[in-house]
């Protein structure tokens, strides 16, 4: 094995503790991304980060409509 294939390799298995934390972080299964992290690597944290809080609250949802007083 090269120095290349070592290092990929390594940044593939570091990839999976960081993306089962992060998806218990997130509410998210850790066994779904462990294995979601085996097979797409380095991917897996990205995606988590781009699928944000499972859980959600009202302040991450902009999609609810602003109440506005008319009148006094």
């Amino acid at each position: 094995m090269d120095a290349w294939s070592i290092f990929i390799f390594i940044v593939f298995v570091a990839s999976i503790p960081v993306a089962t934390e992060m998806a218990r972080e997130r509410g998210r299964s850790r066994w779904f991304w462990f294995w979601i992290a085996f097979f797409v690597g380095p991917l897996a944290p990205v995606v988590l980060l781009v699928l944000g809080d499972r859980r959600g609250s009202a302040a991450n949802h902009a999609s609810a409509p602003a109440k506005i007083k008319i009148g006094y």
